[in-house]
């Protein structure tokens, strides 16, 4: 058909059409080159998976085994008892898990071995919430968020911080005295535009910390923040300037028994209920200036590399949950028979069953690439000449030394180290890493969402059958969709970084 049999458009004048302008603009030649994020150079993950020395991959699978056995003799039994005692009482807390999993190392994972934890970084900490999730998905999101809260803290790369808390958790845990950590960003009136650079100068904050002698006075509150009513320790992002958030975007090492804290409401969750999600309140509280982490207004940079490392355990853990509803389905398609025999002899199930591990199978692939990414950044930041000194060759007694303390808390020390992470984690490629750990977070939950759906449609009734907790697969997964950002926000963020160039 050739344009002039077309009918003119609504709206628009005879013999032109909407594309007329566009049509006439001249065409420019783009090459690969031209575009950051194209098909073929979607980072090389070859070369990036050669970055790594073996022993990255040997403990990625030492970390799955000991995620495993945690998750099949400690949750599964009681996942679904659990989730049925929560829904009665959200304040409830299983502390009794929580401890049964020091021996397993899950609270010291991302810690460096210099403090005592075991040295692992990002695809590590996804592949152990994906197994943890099969057995329950808010048992991996707990242990998961303290890792992030973990990471946030060790992003400004604080000796301060990692000797006397860091290194404190790790110490604790082998005691088996777990400390958790969280982090918290999201407001009553401030959730999705306050993940984002480019929407945090427009966000409604109302959490704002004031300088004065010593440190900060810190006022506001946070809301739905996982892990808030259980956390020993939880980082804070506050502004210093009300009329230039953005700019004074800022985050604070909180301690819960700081005076003028306080838990409010704990949330009744749909899914995940065995992470706690908490409203947090902070009344004149007093900060001393050695709890600001990273450099005044570095908040916004931080969280984003935060995120970064945080949406792809994300996506692992819609990608565990999807695997727990296949499970189910395999097992009750075993043992459902009709009069043409078992259902799994059937070759309809067999091709949903069949696509269905290739969804998961893709999920992984997802959050793996966005892990080997991320992991690259921090792995180069780790491998400074400067940060390699600091933390090998000072005695690490002196990171808590009031004088010592004071230099490093110094904005000339501040300063140089804001720079280490901004050389490693470069405009464009903490673009393309963002890119991709919002890939993975897409794709890992919606399908956890669309396979435990699913699931429970084939299943019907059977489907709320405790052998098969199909529906509480499809609960937890839910929430991978709304945490760390939307699903939507995800989706807006990997557009702007993909089209980095482009505008």
């Amino acid at each position: 058909m050739n344009r002039s049999s077309i009918a003119p458009s609504a709206g628009f004048p005879e013999n032109t059409s909407p594309l007329s302008e566009i049509e006439k603009a001249p065409i420019k030649s783009r090459g690969t080159a031209d575009f950051p994020f194209s098909a073929g150079e979607t980072y090389n993950h070859f070369k990036l998976a050669r970055r790594f020395p073996a022993s990255y991959y040997t403990m990625v699978e030492e970390v799955r085994g000991r995620a495993r056995e945690f998750s099949e003799r400690h949750i599964r039994p009681g996942a679904v008892e659990l989730d049925k005692k929560i829904g009665r009482d959200p304040a409830y807390f299983d502390w009794e898990l929580v401890r049964a999993a020091c021996p397993y190392r899950f609270f010291s994972m991302l810690i460096p071995k210099e403090f005592d934890g075991m040295g692992c970084y990002s695809l590590h900490m996804a592949a152990m919430v994906e197994e943890i999730a099969v057995g329950c998905g808010g048992t991996a999101s707990t242990i998961g968020v303290h890792s992030a809260g973990i990471s946030c803290g060790l992003i400004g790369l604080d000796p301060y911080i990692l000797e006397k808390y860091i290194r404190m958790t790790a110490r604790a845990e082998m005691r088996g005295e777990p400390i958790l950590w969280g982090g918290a960003v999201t407001e009553p009136a401030a959730g999705t535009d306050i993940w984002d650079e480019d929407f945090l100068e427009k966000a409604r904050v109302v959490t704002f910390a004031k300088k004065v002698s010593g440190g900060y006075i810190l006022n506001g509150r946070k809301c739905f923040i996982s892990n808030g009513s259980v956390a020993k320790y939880i980082l804070v992002a506050a502004a210093l300037d009300p009329k230039a958030v953005r700019e004074s975007w800022s985050v604070f090492l909180v301690p819960s028994d700081t005076p003028g804290f306080s838990v409010g409401r704990i949330e009744r969750k749909m899914g995940q209920k065995s992470s706690p999600a908490a409203e947090l309140i902070f009344e004149d509280m007093f900060l001393p200036k050695e709890l600001l982490v990273g450099k005044e207004g570095s908040g916004a940079r931080a969280i984003t590399v935060y995120l970064a490392g945080s949406r792809g355990p994300v996506g692992a853990i819609g990608t565990g949950i999807a695997r727990r509803a296949l499970e189910c389905l395999v097992d009750w398609a075993t043992r459902k028979k009709t009069a043409r025999g078992r259902l799994i002899d059937q070759q309809a199930i067999q091709l949903v069953i069949a696509r269905m591990t290739r969804e998961i199978a893709e999920a992984r692939a997802a959050y793996v690439h966005a892990a080997l990414a991320c992991d690259e950044i921090f792995l180069d930041i780790m491998e400074k000449p400067l940060v390699k000194m600091l933390i090998n060759a000072v005695p690490k007694n002196l990171f808590v030394n009031p004088a010592v303390v004071k230099l490093l808390k110094s904005d000339i020390v501040k300063n140089i180290t804001y720079n280490i992470i901004n050389e490693a984690a470069a405009p464009d490629r903490l673009a393309q890493t963002s890119a991709l750990a919002a890939i993975a977070k897409i794709k890992g939950s919606t399908v956890g969402v669309n396979v435990s759906g699913e699931v429970a449609r084939i299943m019907g009734h059977d489907s709320a059958d405790p052998r098969w907790p199909v529906e509480k697969c499809w609960r937890d997964a839910k929430l991978t969709q709304i945490y760390e950002g939307t699903n939507q926000a995800n989706t807006i963020t990997l557009f702007k970084d993909t089209a980095r160039g482009w505008r």
